[in-house]
């Protein structure tokens, strides 16, 4: 590896490693006979903060798996997305509100979420893994040549990883009381007492806000089993000042359409949605 930051790149494949294991994505195995056994490669993506500076050094364990087989190697494929629309909205109500959305990431999303029981699916030993000895005495192979990981969990790259991965995210989030809405999948609501919390999901990042601070801090707590990351204040905002006085506008309305709430309190001049029930 050639970089000024090759130290920090290999601390953060080894913590990359150590959280796959920890949460059981895969299990040591002797390479059976006649399977397919896929490569992995390491994806590095650097992050930065607004004034350009290196915040962070991502690392991600991608499975190369583009020549999958439909009902072989992977079944359904297919996974929600956020709509841009649904983003500026959640963003308006937190503005209306008063209350900052935050966002961030939940790391290892993929690779907590269960794999199809009926497939079997095999990987290389991935870079930088190390086996031991007695790993090898213990499956009784001379080299890492015959050995592989068999996967228990999602993995990113696979066919269907993305499916699996919002499947689990909406799994732990109906498990805490959110309700999906019908207008767009990726947008949960929660009311308890009178308050309202938000969410929206794109991919393995969250976009949350509510009508109290103290509800969302509330939210982020039940969800620490997920570690999330990168959590941070949302400060944009969709375009102008001009655009985002549009959406504010319409937002009552949408409100009551995306959340399917049924009466709405005028505040400010503009319209919010509550559900006075």
């Amino acid at each position: 590896m050639r970089s000024a930051h090759k130290e920090r790149w290999l601390e953060a494949m080894a913590e990359e490693l150590k959280a796959l294991e920890a949460n059981g994505v895969w299990e040591v195995a002797k390479k059976p006979r006649g399977v397919h056994v896929w490569h992995t490669k390491w994806v590095y993506k650097t992050k930065r903060d607004a004034e350009g500076l290196i915040k962070r050094l991502k690392v991600r364990l991608v499975a190369c798996g583009n020549k999958q087989e439909f009902g072989v190697n992977y079944s359904i494929t297919f996974a929600v997305v956020i709509k841009m629309s649904s983003v500026k909205i959640i963003r308006v109500l937190a503005r209306k509100w008063r209350v900052p959305a935050k966002l961030g990431d939940v790391p290892n999303a993929y690779v907590k979420a269960d794999k199809e029981e009926e497939l079997r699916i095999f990987i290389r030993i991935p870079k930088g893994m190390k086996i031991s000895e007695e790993m090898l005495k213990r499956l009784g192979v001379t080299s890492e040549d015959e050995i592989v990981l068999e996967l228990h969990k999602g993995l990113y790259g696979l066919r269907g990883a993305g499916r699996l991965g919002s499947k689990f995210l909406h799994r732990k989030l109906v498990e805490i009381g959110f309700v999906q809405s019908m207008v767009d999948l990726c947008v949960y609501f929660r009311k308890r007492g009178g308050v309202l919390v938000v969410v929206g999901v794109y991919v393995d990042d969250l976009l949350v806000t509510g009508t109290r601070q103290d509800a969302v801090d509330t939210f982020i707590e039940e969800l620490a089993s997920l570690s999330i990351e990168n959590l941070w204040q949302s400060s944009q905002v969709p375009g102008n000042t001009g655009e985002l006085r549009r959406y504010e506008r319409v937002v009552g309305q949408l409100c009551a359409h995306y959340f399917g709430l049924h009466v709405s309190a005028r505040v400010r001049g503009s319209v919010v949605c509550l559900n006075l029930g």
